[in-house]
């Protein structure tokens, strides 16, 4: 279910479009009794992880974050975390 999520909202990143929670709800095909149980579950997961997605072009990085006020999911693009690591040890 996860990674479900994930690549629901990298296409929406992709496309440019806004994922609502209602939507989010609809597409994953919750109840609105369930989706308040699980999004609780879900957010957590996503809140200290990354999300990689292989493309033709190599990997993407993501950060999956739930924006309260707004209630919107977005995909934030994010650089690759080994990349920055591998050049602090290259500098030192």
């Amino acid at each position: 279910m996860i990674e479900e999520i994930e690549n629901i909202l990298v296409r929406y990143h992709e496309r440019e479009w806004k994922m609502y929670d209602v939507e989010l709800m609809e597409e994953l095909c919750f109840s609105p009794q369930s989706w308040k149980t699980w999004k609780t579950q879900i957010l957590q997961k996503f809140i200290h992880s990354r999300t990689v997605i292989k493309k033709e072009d190599g990997f993407h990085w993501y950060q999956i974050t739930y924006d309260k006020k707004s209630r919107l999911w977005r995909a934030e693009p994010i650089e690759n975390p080994h990349k920055q690591k591998t050049q602090e040890l290259e500098n030192n």
